[in-house]
């Protein structure tokens, strides 16, 4: 399921998104998207693992990267 947030983006950032969006042909929405999961996961490799605590599963990564 997806849920919608609202963030607050500095206008200058958002033209460069905007402008990569476009070049990629993604959706600002999909940019956004892939840039928080790719961050996630490179900030999972330097955290130290939790058998118990995870910020992601790692299935729903999968889950997402076949939904785009």
């Amino acid at each position: 399921m997806k849920k919608k947030v609202l963030i607050a983006i500095p206008e200058r950032l958002l033209d460069q998104l905007d402008l990569l969006a476009e070049f990629r042909s993604q959706t600002r929405s999909e940019l956004i998207r892939e840039a928080c999961r790719i961050h996630l996961e490179n900030s999972q490799a330097f955290t130290p693992s939790r058998p118990a605590i995870s910020l992601i599963h790692p299935t729903l990564l999968k889950e997402e990267a076949v939904a785009n």
